[in-house]
């Protein structure tokens, strides 16, 4: 079996900040390497940040709030819609 395999984010290969490459399932933007010093302590506010180490920051993970609660309410509302037409159907059956 053959050990030649590439990873599908061509981390191997050196890049600078600002590169973009893509694959199936997104894209892989390249940041700046190291922040500037502002002597305060780092603060997420958008819970945006997954994962951080020395190597690398994974960034946009998790489900996004905005979109849970769009999810949330569309299915009560759609769920409320259909059992309004259910109901209209079977009296209009009998």
């Amino acid at each position: 079996m053959s050990n030649n395999h590439q990873s599908p984010h061509c981390l191997e290969q050196p890049h600078q900040a600002g590169d973009c490459t893509t694959f199936a399932g997104g894209q892989v933007s390249y940041l700046a390497p190291m922040p500037l010093p502002t002597g305060q302590p780092a603060q997420d506010y958008a819970h945006a940040v997954g994962e951080i180490n020395d190597t690398y920051l994974t960034f946009g993970v998790g489900l996004p709030q905005v979109f849970g609660w769009q999810l949330s309410l569309g299915l009560i509302f759609t769920g409320c819609i259909l059992i309004v037409m259910f109901f209209f159907h079977c009296s209009l059956l009998f």
